[in-house]
């Protein structure tokens, strides 16, 4: 499976409560590191923490917030590329993420 050069992203660039704020913009995709994989995301939900995060309620909770942020905790998809030191995934392997994990 291929990696693209970019893909859409749900993107904020300052701390706010609106929603408006939120804007779906091309972005670029890093190249895979050590320990982590690409999934290609076939599905994104939003749930009530990423408006928290966005809000900036949670900065003292230890969640950062550089900004601009990509917005969307929870996505389903294909492991599109393996870093270096990755045993437990494949690319192909379909997979999960929440915010307090992945699967």
């Amino acid at each position: 499976m291929s990696v693209p050069s970019t893909c859409q992203a749900a993107v904020y660039d300052k701390i706010s409560s609106d929603q408006k704020d939120v804007q779906v913009k091309e972005v670029s995709v890093e190249p895979v590191k050590e320990g982590e994989v690409i999934v290609k995301a076939e599905y994104a939900s939003l749930n009530p923490v990423d408006g928290m995060v966005q809000a900036g309620l949670l900065q003292g909770a230890g969640w950062e917030l550089p900004l601009p942020f990509t917005i969307g905790y929870d996505i389903a998809g294909t492991v599109a590329a393996v870093g270096e030191g990755v045993s437990d995934f494949a690319v192909g392997d379909r997979v999960f993420a929440v915010n307090w994990g992945t699967f």
